[in-house]
């Protein structure tokens, strides 16, 4: 059984993105954990009984944590259950690996059927979609921004000159996480963009300077190409210019010469979540963990392009879903009507998010000193 499942995450027939291998890889672990309980040891003994018995175990099972003290990467029991959505998340990650298996060959004994038929998603509550509130954006972005301005306090090379406090402590993560709300990019598309992607210079239908960002098929989830306008987000923009002027020629936005990994993202998250203060969310996919759900930027965005009257008037959910790169029927069921009160005269996102002064203040920490002040004269006019 354990060579037949290796033969999913490991043939090339599947091409498999590095995210999807880590999102169905525990789940197939757990199966794995399951068929040796259970005594199905090879491929060939797994019947269509063995799937609903397999459903029952796995929604027994208790949700894990990172165990505190613990080594990277090493969880405990946290004794709390699954919530149904993390239990239909596992449970649709081991249908696809299972149907995928039976297409190879190596499920002589399960049919299509089978698995439609043993493996059933658990009904589950349908809450209200979770998004980060004006407040809430405020502070993940003030939170980012006490993120970089951490420094060691003095390190071997400052020792040696008199100085102290000038090495940042951390990459910095207030562009990223700007970057994000203001473009609802998955995380990996943010994090596999090119410079080349991105037309600075590109003009609005009036024939402005606007900017746009061309997010090219094979970093995309669905595979379809798209254009993100950033006519609704000045501010990102100018974002863009200073990281560019800075970037020296290096291809990635994000990392230079190579691209920042999702573990760097992801540590960058937890420490703005659990040192500086940031609100509880997620970068792009919702959370359903023991926990409950925590609000992605990604779907933060589209709440306010769906629902903000002065930046898309009545072709709002179309225009999110085309520019967020999803179906316009889960821009309706997500974003819209999910916020009211948001004022016709706001034109843009960040007018909408009501964050003008918060990017205008890591525009001028990119920028460097000599803009501090300019920045400060944007935010009180602001």
């Amino acid at each position: 059984m354990k060579d037949a499942i290796e033969s999913y995450f490991s043939t090339k027939g599947t091409r498999l993105k590095p995210r999807t291998v880590a999102n169905y890889r525990p789940s197939a672990d757990r199966f794995l954990e399951w068929a040796t309980i259970a005594g199905v040891r090879l491929a060939d003994d797994l019947r269509p009984h063995h799937l609903g018995a397999f459903v029952e175990w796995l929604c027994a099972q208790h949700a894990k944590a990172p165990r505190k003290g613990g080594k990277r990467g090493e969880q405990a029991a946290t004794g709390r259950s699954w919530t149904p959505g993390g239990i239909n998340n596992r449970l649709r990650a081991i249908k696809a690996v299972l149907n995928k298996l039976r297409k190879m060959g190596r499920l002589p004994h399960i049919t299509g059927d089978a698995i439609s038929d043993t493996i059933e998603l658990v009904k589950t509550e349908k809450p209200r979609p979770a998004f980060l509130r004006q407040s809430e954006i405020k502070g993940l972005l003030r939170a980012a921004l006490r993120h970089d301005e951490a420094t060691f306090e003095m390190t071997r090379a400052e020792k040696g000159v008199g100085q102290k406090g000038q090495t940042p402590k951390y990459p910095p993560v207030a562009p990223f996480v700007a970057f994000m709300l203001l473009t609802g990019c998955r995380a990996e598309e943010a994090l596999s963009l090119l410079w080349s992607d991105i037309d600075l210079d590109a003009k609005d239908a009036t024939g402005k300077v606007a900017g746009a960002i061309h997010v090219p098929a094979h970093i995309v989830k669905t595979g379809q190409a798209r254009t993100i306008d950033l006519s609704v987000c000045p501010a990102l923009r100018r974002i863009l210019c200073a990281i560019k002027l800075k970037a020296a020629g290096e291809p990635f936005v994000f990392g230079g010469a190579t691209p920042w990994t999702r573990e760097t993202i992801d540590d960058g998250r937890e420490r703005l979540i659990e040192t500086f203060g940031a609100p509880p969310f997620t970068w792009s996919q919702r959370s359903d963990g023991p926990t409950g759900e925590k609000p992605p930027v990604r779907a933060t965005c589209g709440t306010y392009l769906t629902n903000a009257p002065g930046i898309y008037g009545a072709a709002s959910a179309f225009l999110a879903a085309k520019r967020l790169g999803h179906s316009v029927t889960i821009a309706e069921r997500h974003y819209a009507g999910v916020i009211h009160g948001l004022p016709k005269t706001a034109k843009t996102l960040e007018a909408a998010m009501e964050v003008t002064k918060e990017l205008a203040e890591i525009e001028a920490r990119i920028c460097g000193k000599e803009r501090k002040e300019e920045a400060a004269k944007t935010a009180t006019a602001g």
